[in-house]
């Protein structure tokens, strides 16, 4: 599939595909033959709502790129009695397994479409060979990988308050914020 070149078109008006493309931090930094040799090697996905598009535990064998519609990620949380955990909601630009192609990680979440889905697909092989021949492409996987942990270390501190604030709350009290590291 030929993309057209990014372009100063509003987000409204342009290629859903060019518009995944400004969004995603990896894909946005690379020239037009990167993004044409690298699209040129994805398989082309449409999923209905409620389509199962990666099973938390499963191996990541591609890496999947949101062109159009909505996704959850839902960790499974029945082993401490709390069902399911919405970890995040995936959108146009976002994607699915990335971070594989630094850990060789199975996937961290369940991952289901809200609403109808169009994605490109591209094998965890393929993109690792890809950035192993421009290293500075592993700059943005950096940063999403940081990003990633920042929000980890938000639902954990939520998570680990909740209790004490939901108790409070119920008492009538006030819950201290931890305090500040210095």
């Amino acid at each position: 599939m030929d993309v057209p070149e990014q372009s100063n078109q509003s987000p409204e008006t342009a290629h859903p595909v060019v518009v995944a493309i400004g969004r995603n931090r990896l894909l946005r930094m690379l020239d037009a033959e990167q993004r044409q040799a690298l699209l040129a090697a994805a398989a082309w996905h449409q999923a209905p709502a409620e389509a199962v598009l990666a099973r938390q535990g499963a191996p990541v064998d591609r890496v999947l790129f949101l062109v159009q519609g909505r996704a959850r990620a839902e960790m499974d949380g029945t082993a401490r009695g709390r069902g399911k955990i919405l970890v995040n909601t995936l959108a146009q630009g976002d994607e699915i397994g990335l971070l594989s192609i630094i850990d060789g990680a199975p996937h961290a979440a369940t991952v289901t479409a809200i609403e109808p889905v169009v994605a490109f697909s591209l094998g965890v092989t393929t993109l690792r060979s890809f950035l192993d021949a421009h290293p500075a492409c592993y700059r943005p996987l950096a940063e999403i990988a940081v990003a990633r942990l920042q929000t980890s270390a938000r639902w954990v501190g939520a998570l680990t308050l909740a209790p004490q604030y939901l108790a409070s709350r119920r008492a009538g009290e006030a819950i201290a914020a931890p305090e500040q590291a210095a």
